[in-house]
């Protein structure tokens, strides 16, 4: 399947090369078209004096701040139409969940999936794929891919529209998946597969004047555009902080 690798990446030169680029070295899509966003030339410099020798990567600089904005500018640089595989700058792999919900295992087949994914989406009329957002066994049983609205982030493939416009930073993702819901009536999700990621790692798009009374206004904003798609609750562990929930039926 021919489709093309968008990373948008900020101030991870080091980073990347451990964790997303390698990620796609281990998992045999060296021969896909790279492209990694980058905010600056001095940006394009830094990545470049450290780049993996194993790789051909197309440097794009967007010279937008935070990750809305940037978002925004990947979805207008390909053309209507393209399949892209995008990805985080800070993956670390795929794990596949087993259906006892007991354990997880590292697998090496994110490019089996994308080809599967790009291929459902042909099939169904649909524009947007991607795996579980979560990493927690208990969540990754379900074996049979699910086709009703479910949230996809991080790592997930699109055939671009141009319609598709991000208008919030911190739930840019649910957002984007919403709006795919709308426009094809359906996004596919592996249920039983996700990527593992080092959280809170130095640097990246999100770091943007993020906190969480930004987080909690932009995910009530979503939860008020798109009312009967999703809505806000606060999660009782923890921080106690504002999350979405998406309505896998929307409330039409």
């Amino acid at each position: 399947m021919n489709y093309s690798i968008a990373i948008p990446s900020y101030k991870r030169a080091e980073r990347i090369n451990k964790a997303t680029l390698k990620l796609i070295v281990d998992n045999n899509l060296q021969d896909k078209k790279i492209y990694v966003f980058l905010n600056t030339q001095e940006d394009v410099d830094e990545y470049k004096a450290v780049a993996r020798d194993d790789l051909e990567i197309e440097y794009v600089i967007h010279g937008q701040t935070g990750i809305m904005a940037t978002r925004n500018y990947m979805t207008k640089f390909f053309d209507e139409g393209t399949r892209v595989l995008y990805l985080d700058d800070d993956f670390t792999g795929i794990q596949m969940g087993e259906p006892e919900g007991r354990r997880t295992k590292k697998v090496f087949n994110l490019g089996e999936l994308a080809d599967q994914g790009f291929s459902l989406c042909q099939l169904r009329g649909l524009g947007k794929w991607g795996l579980n957002p979560s990493q927690n066994c208990r969540s990754l049983k379900k074996v049979e891919p699910t086709f009703d609205l479910r949230y996809i982030g991080g790592c997930y493939g699109e055939i671009v529209n141009h319609q598709v416009e991000n208008t919030v930073s911190y739930a840019e993702d649910f957002e984007r998946t919403i709006q795919y819901y709308i426009l094809y009536g359906g996004v596919v999700r592996f249920n039983n597969y996700s990527v593992m990621t080092r959280n809170y790692a130095k640097g990246g798009l999100q770091a943007f004047g993020r906190n969480l009374e930004n987080e909690k206004a932009d995910k009530e904003a979503i939860a008020n555009k798109y009312p009967a798609y999703a809505k806000t609750y606060t999660r009782t562990e923890g921080s106690g902080r504002t999350d979405i929930r998406l309505y896998k039926k929307p409330k039409l």
